[in-house]
């Protein structure tokens, strides 16, 4: 907006962060404090159940919620990056999730900085959902973004609990 007003020349766009902080302040605003926290809950317990539903099915695994939603941010944009880490076919992954009533996953791959990755995308009751396979060997550490190769947040299923249980 600033860059397209005339008397603004010169002025930069603001960055990500505060263009988040702004959505945020604007989420609880519109929404009241009590209904934000809760929307925020139940966005958290449907990334639980999403993972408990992939241990459950491939006890072989370990997945992770990562990204914003494990920090808790879910303003904006609102998603889910869940990372599976194992050997397993997206088409077994996806069976298993239609199977438990999930929406039918679209399939993609990711160039990441491990090489290419076999993806799930899907909607869940209005929430985007991203899985990513990762072959357990190739990944270093799960507090990095592996396209950017930044610093992010990531929580197991038991960290997860312990932050729905805190919320």
């Amino acid at each position: 907006m600033a860059m397209q007003k005339p008397h603004l020349h010169g002025a930069s766009a603001p960055g990500h962060r505060a263009v988040r902080s702004h959505a945020l302040a604007m989420s609880q605003q519109a929404l009241g404090l009590d209904v934000y926290q809760q929307d925020r809950l139940e966005i958290l317990e449907s990334a639980l159940e999403i993972m408990e539903l992939i241990l459950a099915s491939f006890i072989e695994c370990s997945v992770f919620l990562v990204g914003r939603a494990a920090s808790g941010m879910l303003d904006a944009d609102p998603s889910l990056r869940i990372r599976l880490l194992g050997r397993l076919a997206p088409g077994t992954v996806a069976e298993t999730l239609v199977s438990a009533g999930m929406e039918e996953p679209v399939f993609d791959t990711v160039d990441t900085t491990i090489g290419r990755l076999e993806r799930l995308r899907f909607i869940d009751e209005g929430l985007p959902v991203v899985i990513t396979i990762c072959p357990p060997e190739s990944i270093d550490s799960l507090q990095v973004d592996l396209v950017r190769n930044m610093p992010i947040k990531s929580l197991d299923i038991e960290q997860l609990r312990q932050l729905l249980d805190r919320s």
